[in-house]
């Protein structure tokens, strides 16, 4: 497959973005959440190999993420309190009774993928899926999980390795299209709850 140039999530989140954004003001979380969303859908999908799930507990991430806000005085806080809820997250998904049971009704690609990679160790797979189908950078990567880059790039170099022939036989323009940033479905779902729970705390 030949991948081209990914989307990268922008740079460095600044104090003067995370002021507004700790206010709890909707429009200021989602302006900020929309730069990580593809870095958070891609970690849960990459645990639990459900895409439509994938997208239903990253919504859920965000919401504990929003429930900490007093927490983040700066960047490196809040990619870790981040990837703390999105691990949450992943445990409560992966012990949830009716995962299986929505294995036919989940996205077919998502699916496809799943089951192809799923002969790689997990953390290959995770390496794979985050940089590959959801375009995250092994900066980003190491930011958001608190591993050395070295680690990230070791890990990446043997998932490149272990690929499959199948998955490297997919368009690029076609697994793209799992990343939430490709339109505006997820960032709205996001909005949706974090304007409810501002409307709660305000009353």
């Amino acid at each position: 497959v030949k991948f081209g140039v990914f989307w990268p999530m922008p740079a460095n989140i600044s104090k003067h973005e995370l002021d507004p954004f700790r206010s709890g003001d909707p429009v200021y979380f989602i302006r900020i959440a929309n730069q990580v969303q593809d870095l958070v859908v891609g970690y849960i999908f990459g645990q639990i190999g459900r895409i439509d799930a994938a997208r239903r507990w990253s919504v859920e991430a965000f919401t504990c993420l929003y429930n900490h806000l007093d927490v983040l005085p700066d960047e490196e806080a809040f990619m870790l309190t981040l990837h703390q809820c999105t691990k949450n997250c992943c445990e409560k998904a992966k012990s949830d009774k009716n995962l299986r049971s929505e294995r036919e009704i989940d996205d077919k690609l998502g699916t496809y993928i799943s089951e192809i990679l799923q002969a790689m160790d997990a953390h290959e797979r995770l390496m794979a899926i985050l940089t590959y189908l959801f375009g995250s950078t092994q900066a980003n990567i190491a930011r958001f999980t608190g591993m050395p880059l070295s680690m990230v790039q070791r890990r990446l170099k043997s998932a490149q390795q272990k690929l499959p022939a199948l998955f490297l036989e997919l368009p690029l323009s076609e697994i793209q299209r799992l990343r939430p940033s490709r339109d505006a479905r997820f960032s709205d779902e996001v909005g949706k709850e974090i304007t409810r729970l501002y409307n709660e705390n305000r009353m």
